[in-house]
């Protein structure tokens, strides 16, 4: 019973400090960095083609408290279905685009928004285009 008493009461000092933080105006020590974007692959492709998309951060958040879309000026298209596969590899499948039309693809986390330098270009048409493999281990 003790124990118990005594890890309720670590978290109720805790929970503590973080209000009075907050209450003080201070910022609250952030546990997780800003999502960044590096690449993705393949550089342009159809509706219903899936990008994959390499950086860092992507998994210090659930994918419900993730946005990913697809950016062209005032435009904003949602990335309605994507799959976080690890903290640095998102798949996302490309929503309805406009044909001949570059985007660039933001994140937007609770920590921050990270938009990509690069942009995916829309071509015409529908269909699958996979991530190409570049390459594998073992070999």
């Amino acid at each position: 019973m003790a124990l118990l008493k005594q890890r309720l009461g670590l978290r109720v000092t805790a929970l503590a400090v973080v209000v009075a933080l907050f209450d003080l105006g201070l910022q609250v020590p952030a546990f997780a960095a800003s999502p960044t974007i590096s690449s993705f692959s393949p550089t342009s492709g159809p509706t219903d083609c899936v990008v994959v998309i390499i950086g860092t951060a992507f998994t210090d958040f659930m994918a419900a408290q993730t946005d990913l879309e697809f950016v062209a000026g005032a435009t904003v298209v949602d990335a309605a279905d994507f799959a976080v596969i690890s903290a640095t590899e998102i798949w996302a499948t490309v929503s309805v685009l406009t044909p001949g039309t570059s985007y660039n693809i933001r994140i937007t986390d609770p920590d921050g928004t990270s938009t990509s330098t690069g942009t995916f270009l829309s071509t015409p048409g529908a269909g699958d285009c996979g991530p190409t493999v570049v390459s594998f281990v073992p070999t």
